[in-house]
């Protein structure tokens, strides 16, 4: 007859086996997901061309731009009018998204390559992103003006969804 504490030691090293196996496979399956998740960032990291059209938002006329990229789209021009409770500065970007024509809607709920000039008021334009990421899944293209000795001179579009994949594909 075997001791009570060789028995013991049996089921011990019994466990100490299952658990090394449960913690390989564990393993195993986190390096898989790792890969599974590298290919999708990858997938995601596919540049956009072409645009549907701009919607400014900013506020400012839109006549200059870099390389003269803005020649070829369309500009949906929308009148923000004036921020004057900021207390309310939510409900100002509710009301402004609420405000645009139903297709431009449909077109950003549905993750068009729409070109967003935003506002040059910064906590306006930090509520808008989100608002569109929100109704889209996906963080806007942007254009940005920088001002120029000819004036205001509007960027090639910068797609931040597609910086923020770059980033994370970095880290």
């Amino acid at each position: 007859m075997k001791y009570p504490a060789e028995i013991i030691g049996y089921i011990t090293d019994v466990f100490a086996i299952i658990g090394g196996v449960v913690m390989f496979y564990q393993g195993y399956r986190f390096l898989i997901l790792k890969r599974k998740y590298k290919r999708r960032l990858q997938e995601l990291n596919n540049t956009v061309e072409s645009y549907d059209y701009v919607l400014n938002m900013s506020g400012h006329p839109m006549t200059f731009s870099e390389d003269d990229w803005l020649n070829e789209y369309t500009v949906i021009d929308v009148k923000l009018g004036n921020v004057h409770n900021m207390e309310r500065i939510e409900e100002f970007v509710e009301e402004l998204m609420n405000s645009l024509d139903a297709k431009v809607l449909e077109d950003i709920k549905s993750a068009r390559s729409i070109v967003f000039a935003f506002p040059g008021m910064s906590s306006l334009t930090q509520l808008l992103i989100p608002y569109v990421h929100s109704l889209s899944g996906r963080f806007p293209i942007i254009t940005l003006a920088v001002h120029r000795q000819e004036g205001f001179i509007w960027k090639k579009p910068k797609d931040l969804h597609q910086y923020r994949t770059n980033i994370r594909l970095k880290r």
